[in-house]
């Protein structure tokens, strides 16, 4: 077992990147993980399986092991919108003993069930010749739980007793960007932390966590009861920027005994569950049994399980891209709201960047989806909070600093454009709040505007790095591109001249500031956009893969692809001369990266897909950047961060849900060609040697239809 302070893995087993079938796969499993301060951060695996053959249950990771320990959970962080707020799960551990036996994990074997559960069978001392033990982690779509499954066998001719112990840590108090979050902790100083108050309450089978104050709950349900559980309220130290924090911790140890009868099978339930304060802890929920959770996944999903394409692999990863992003967004109690986490182990919070293309993967599919998610956004995040980087299920703003990212005020605006003309939907958008809220926006961005050369200043890129310079280009394109668009808002749903003259004149100076002072005279590849640009002529010649960049500017709209200006760019974009693009030392792999960050002369899965939606790929591009995001799925069918330069394989953030929903987006938007604007149009972008293949069954403007793509020319037929 390795010990580490980073996120990059420390090995990969090529053997479980194998195709799923309707047979059960099987491969082994090596064992990783991380800690920080002491405490388990992140487990993870060659086999962090989630999903396989298009259906999605809750993440498991199936690694990271204490002595004695099976397998553990990292946190809960997908059961709930709330879950931060005032209740957090650090990590849950799951041990065996039979008898006076504890079972360690010497060896796992894993496998998708032709159902695509995933499961995992342990072997290694005395598990191995008395018991088999198969694992699986599942949820109910739109249930706000999650349940851990056992399957024990007994092979042998006695009866042999088992005991199943739960152990972990709640975190009460802990949030999204609290100051006790190393990932996420960027909240502004100041702010008085969440209420921290906990008590816990045993009735039967059933345990509820409370922290009343807050208005959190959380129940733990076993399928028996518990025998003796333990609860401990203990202080942590955790090192912080300018001293050590006590860091309040909730700690638990709930064993229950099961006995196993010669030659016998039982199973055993452990249901995690945010609760409300009404709920009666003497009825406990009844966990759904695994087969239903499949079928209820398989209802919710038939629409995508239409998706083909001529790669088995690449038709699975797309299924699970829509899975894994619709497992993403919660609905908000009591409110007609709906929130994204980003991601559901790094970034559990709805950071406006990430949730764009979470969303818009989902536009076409889940209509109703998006419209709450704008709900959450335009009628209670922003009017409470304004602009901010993310959000919690409050609607309180968290990562709130002194800081200016023109992405992160745009990208609310565009999702709600895209919405409209996507659905039609004038009600939504004539809504006075979402109006308002729209004009609260733009005026805030407005005062960031210099008068003199009409651009918007920004602290920070994309990537959340500081500017080199104040004017950050790609940033001014997509905020502009957004600003054009919302005068059709202006004219066609809110009939007011006077907005759309001020709205219009804003990204007529963005748009000729731009031109004027943001183009540079290169001696080898002739005008191009800069990166960057400082107040006294100062120019970076720079583009990386985080979103928006300088090759999104045709996708934005800002330009066209015959641009000559944007054409020249992308010339130098992809030559040496750019540090933001690298690519595999054997050359078969090259992308835009990012420089700047970690591993910065690794090719990254966001670089492909820019390339392929930026309007100018070819077919045998297109072929060529498929098959190397197909080649760089982790066994879970996602996309990680950042690939390896050596093999082109995950190697940083194997879980990382912005590029796994972002796949069915280019494949629905690009490869499918489905062009959001006044007029419906399907462009396709064949790649080369693809003669047939098919989109998810879509919901466009109220009417249901499938794209099929035949030798490069779209069709589309009722569904």
């Amino acid at each position: 077992m390795s010990t580490s302070r980073d996120e990059t893995f420390h090995g990969y087993n090529p053997d479980d990147n194998v195709l799923p079938t309707e047979a059960p796969i099987r491969t082994d499993t090596l064992i990783h993980t991380g800690q920080i301060g002491g405490e388990p951060r992140l487990f993870y695996s060659a086999s962090l399986f989630t999903t396989g053959n298009g259906i999605v249950n809750a993440d498991l990771a199936l690694t990271g092991l204490p002595e004695g320990v099976l397998f553990s959970v990292p946190f809960v962080s997908w059961f709930s919108p709330l879950h931060r707020q005032s209740l957090k799960f650090g990590w849950w551990n799951t041990s065996l003993r039979f008898g006076g036996h504890a079972q360690s994990a010497r060896r796992v074997r894993a496998w998708y069930e032709p159902a695509a559960i995933p499961v995992a069978q342990f072997s290694g001392g005395v598990m191995g010749r008395t018991v088999d033990v198969r694992a699986s982690l599942y949820a109910e779509p739109g249930k706000a739980e999650v349940v851990q499954w056992l399957r024990l066998e007994n092979r042998s001719d006695a009866e042999v007793e088992v005991t199943v112990t739960m152990s972990g840590a709640a975190r009460p108090g802990e949030e999204a960007g609290s100051f006790y979050d190393a990932v996420n902790g960027t909240v502004g100083r100041g702010r008085v932390p969440n209420p921290t108050e906990c008590a816990v309450q045993t009735t039967g089978s059933s345990i509820l966590i409370r922290n009343e104050s807050a208005g959190v709950f959380v129940r733990l349900d076993g399928s028996v009861a518990p025998v003796s559980p333990k609860f401990e309220k203990v202080s942590v130290d955790l090192p912080a920027r300018g001293g050590a924090l006590q860091r309040p911790t909730l700690r638990f140890e709930i064993p229950y005994r099961l006995t196993l009868e010669p030659k016998g099978c039982r199973e055993f339930t452990f249901t995690v569950s945010f609760a409300n304060h009404r709920q009666d802890v003497a009825r406990p929920p009844s966990p759904t049994s695994m087969g239903r959770a499949i079928g209820q996944w398989r209802r919710r999903l038939a629409h995508v399980e239409a998706l083909e394409t001529p790669d088995r692999l690449l038709t699975a990863a797309l299924r699970r891209s829509a899975a894994y992003a619709l497992s993403l967004g919660y609905e908000m109690a009591e409110r007609d709201e709906l929130i994204f986490h980003s991601d559901h182990l790094e970034w559990p919070v709805d950071c406006a960047r990430d949730c764009y293309h979470i969303a818009n993967s989902l536009l076409l599919l889940e209509p109703e989806m998006v419209k709450k998610h704008l709900r959450f956004y335009f009628l209670n995040a922003i009017p409470n909070a304004g602009p901010g980087k993310s959000y919690i299920g409050q609607g309180v703003s968290r990562g709130q600093r002194d800081a200016r990212l023109l992405d992160l005020a745009a990208y609310p605006l565009r999702e709600l454009y895209r919405y409209w003309r996507a659905t039609g939907d004038d009600a939504f958008v004539a809504d006075p709040q979402v109006r308002s809220t729209v004009e609260r926006i733009v005026g805030e961005v407005a005062a960031w505007r210099n008068p003199e050369t009409g651009l918007f200043s920004s602290t920070e890129r994309s990537s959340d790095e500081r500017c080199v310079y104040p004017y950050f280009i790609p940033g001014n394109m997509l905020f502009v591109a957004t600003l054009e668009r919302l005068t059709e808002l202006c004219e066609e749903v809110w009939g007011d001249d006077r907005l759309k003259e001020a709205i219009g004149g804003l990204a007529r100076s963005g748009r000729e500031g731009i031109y004027r002072h943001a183009v540079g005279s290169d001696p080898e590849f002739g005008d191009v956009f800069a990166f960057e640009v400082g107040e006294s002529g100062e120019c970076l010649l720079y583009d990386h893969a985080d979103i928006p960049n300088l090759i999104s500017a045709a996708r934005f709209g800002f330009c066209g692809r015959d641009d000559p200006i944007y054409r020249n760019t992308l010339r130098f974009l992809y030559s040496p001369r750019n540090q933001g693009y690298r690519g595999t030392r054997d050359g078969k792999y090259a992308a835009l990266c990012d420089g700047s960050k970690t591993m910065p002369h690794s090719p990254w899965p966001l670089g492909a897909m820019s390339h392929l939606m930026s309007c100018c790929a070819s077919g045998e591009e297109a072929r060529r950047w498929v098959e190397w995001l197909r080649d760089c799925l982790t066994p879970s069918l996602q996309l990680p961060e950042i690939c390896d330069k050596h093999t082109g394989g995950p190697i940083q953030r194997y879980w990382f849900g912005w590029p796994t929903a972002m796949l069915l987006m280019v494949y629905i938007e690009t490869i499918c060609g489905v062009k959001i604007g006044k007029e419906i149009s399907f462009e396709p972008l064949a790649p080369a040697g693809w003669r047939e293949y098919r989109s998810p069954i879509l919901t466009i403007r109220g009417e249901r239809l499938q794209i099929i793509v035949t030798d490069g020319e779209a069709r589309t037929v009722g569904a």
